[in-house]
């Protein structure tokens, strides 16, 4: 749900009628014109879904589905990028593999 200063409810959208079992992990994009959360739909896909905050019907940007990314993740909107980290358990040793793009 979008509020405005005085109160007044700009937009809603129902997550659970548009086939959702799980949201979670909420972020703006620096210009507030899109909403990044995770989920996961009744038919399966799961991954970063992004929206406009005018309503229409999310969309799939990062899909789960063939990679490796499960378990303990984050996101994070930058100015002209979405990063993600992924971490994966090993023992009681965290380990990191860094991929720099230049």
């Amino acid at each position: 749900m979008l509020v405005s200063r005085q109160g007044e409810v700009l937009w809603r959208y129902d997550f659970g009628n548009a086939g959702f079992l799980r949201i979670s992990r909420f972020q703006y994009s620096r210009d507030g014109s899109t909403i990044y959360f995770y989920g996961i739909r009744e038919d399966g896909s799961e991954g970063i879904w992004s929206i406009p905050p005018q309503g229409v019907d999310p969309n799939l940007i990062i899909d789960f589905k063939d990679t490796e990314i499960s378990g303990t993740f984050r996101f994070f909107v930058g100015p002209d990028q979405l990063y993600v980290t992924v971490a994966e358990r090993e023992s009681d040793i965290l380990v990191m593999d860094v991929e720099v793009e230049r």
